[in-house]
Order: C-alpha cells, then structure tokens, then sequence
C-alpha cells in the first residue's frame, strides 16, 4: 500500500475508534431510503465507503449487503451490528476495490469526493462492470462547494436518471444514474 493510502487509512482508523463519526449513526435518512428501496427491489447492493454501515439500517429488503471500507475500526462496528448471513463487509479502498460479483444498486453515500475528480469516472466505469441489467448508483452528495463539479462529471459520463435536492437542505442531492 503506498504511503499516501497507509496514512488515509490511519486517518480514518483514528477518526472512528475516537468516536468522531458516531453522531451519523442512527440518523434518518427517509430520501436516500426511498431511492435504494425503489430501485433495489429485493436485490443486492454494494455500499462503497459504508463506515458502520448505517444503509443497512435502511434497507427495506435485499439479498445480500456487501459494504466496503477502508477503517477497519468502522467495519467491526459494522460487523457488531448487522452479522448476519446476508451482510458482508470488507476492507479496502473504494479506488482500487474489484468486486467478485454483480449488484442491482452501488451506494456512493458521501464518498465520491474522496475520489479525485480526474479519476471518479475511470472508477465508476470500473464499478460499473459490476451492476447487474438493470442496475444503477445511488450517490448522495452534501458538500454543495464540490456537487457540481462531480455532477458535471457524471453527467458528461452515464445516463442520470434522477438528481433531485433533499428536502430540508439547500446543500444536499441524490443522483441516481447507470
């Protein structure tokens, strides 16, 4: 692992075991539930930066979970609260992950900017080898200094199926795009 990726790693290990992240666990997140819900319909889905894995706390039904993420601190977090044989959880990072199989919806909650902009559609091109027919990315973005530039993107890139604000913020957006 190169040295830059060791000390990210590191970064995020701490800020989880210090508890940084713990205020996000538990929240509601009824606009990002309808989206996966909607186009998850009981199948499967990759969670791409999952932390403690807060999506699965959301899922109305599916097959399998797998959430990947860099901290391993997070992951047994993650482990601890949702073991079951429907839920997998592995550590790497996103930019050089391949997954094995093929997913109906890949969840990007607050992740993608931690890609650097000139490589997120060489990425997502990679993930997008593992969708299933039919399948699609939910990606959620709060940062509203950074969205348009990674919207741009991917809108110059994929299909956009929806990008729409959440209600209640003047920050945040779901787009959903194949």
């Amino acid at each position: 692992m190169q040295f830059r990726r060791l000390a990210e790693k590191l970064k995020w290990d701490l800020q989880y075991f210090c508890g940084y992240w713990n205020y996000i666990d538990g929240i509601p997140e009824p606009a990002l539930a309808n989206t996966i819900n909607a186009n998850l319909k009981g199948g499967s889905i990759l969670d791409l930066g999952c932390g403690t894995a807060n999506t699965v706390a959301i899922l109305a039904g599916y097959t399998s979970y797998q959430g990947v993420d860099l901290s391993n601190v997070a992951l047994r977090k993650a482990r601890r609260r949702y073991a079951n044989a429907k839920n997998r959880f592995v550590a790497a990072d996103i930019v050089e992950f391949q997954p094995r199989d093929r997913f109906d919806v890949i969840v990007l909650s607050e992740v993608v900017y931690y890609i650097a902009l000139d490589e997120v559609c060489e990425v997502l091109r990679r993930y997008q080898a593992s969708l299933k027919e039919g399948g699609v990315f939910v990606m959620r973005i709060w940062d509203a200094r950074l969205k348009g530039d990674f919207i741009r993107v991917i809108s110059e890139n994929f299909d956009i199926i929806e990008n729409k604000p959440i209600t209640g913020t003047e920050l945040s957006v779901i787009v959903t795009f194949a």
